[in-house]
């Protein structure tokens, strides 16, 4: 394997040991494992892969995405934070 290919295997373990660990919500934060994930920038490319594929990096957390002058995007961000408070 190549060095690349080891680090990032070796991420990828240590992500997936702190999400399993958590077993009761693991498919939750599999999808925030992947948005971080894909948010992270290459090496190489000095690029995230989200940065490749659709050209801007999708926020993390609700409050990233304030002030996006779009209401609709406004409504979707409002509705998130009313669901993740009833969730938890």
């Amino acid at each position: 394997m190549d060095g690349l290919t080891e680090r990032k295997n070796q991420w990828l373990e240590q992500f997936l040991q702190l999400v399993m660990a958590n077993d009761k919500r693991w498919s939750d934060l599999l999808a925030l494992a992947t948005l971080v994930h894909n948010n992270l920038a290459n090496t190489t490319t000095r690029l995230a892969p989200n940065q490749q594929l659709i050209g801007w990096e999708p926020p993390a957390m609700p409050a990233q995405g304030e002030g996006a002058d779009n209401p609709l995007v406004e409504q979707h961000i409002e509705q998130l934070c009313e669901w993740r408070v009833m969730v938890t």
